[in-house]
């Protein structure tokens, strides 16, 4: 299960949110993929959101770059990076 959930009816996407505090929590093409088996049954885009405290958690805890995926931060100025889009 994810951390959090969140859908936009506007876009029907599913925003899937995983909490990074440790790099045990970094993203992974293992947990996408089971990420992706949880949310099997939604037929809008999904896009993996990985939410870091700050920019220097990141750099600790990065894991493997995914596709479909936006990384915030809880640090101000810029709250988010760019996103990565999945190859179709």
């Amino acid at each position: 299960m994810p951390d959090s959930v969140a859908y936009s009816k506007q876009r029907d996407t599913l925003f899937i949110i995983q909490c990074v505090a440790r790099r045990s929590d970094a993203p992974s093409i293992e947990r996408q993929s089971a990420l992706l088996r949880w949310s099997a049954g939604f037929r809008g885009q999904c896009v993996f959101v990985w939410a870091y405290a700050s920019r220097t958690a990141y750099m600790e805890n990065m894991g493997e770059l995914l596709a479909d995926t936006l990384v915030l931060f809880a640090d101000p100025p810029e709250h988010h990076a760019t996103s990565v889009p999945r190859q179709r």
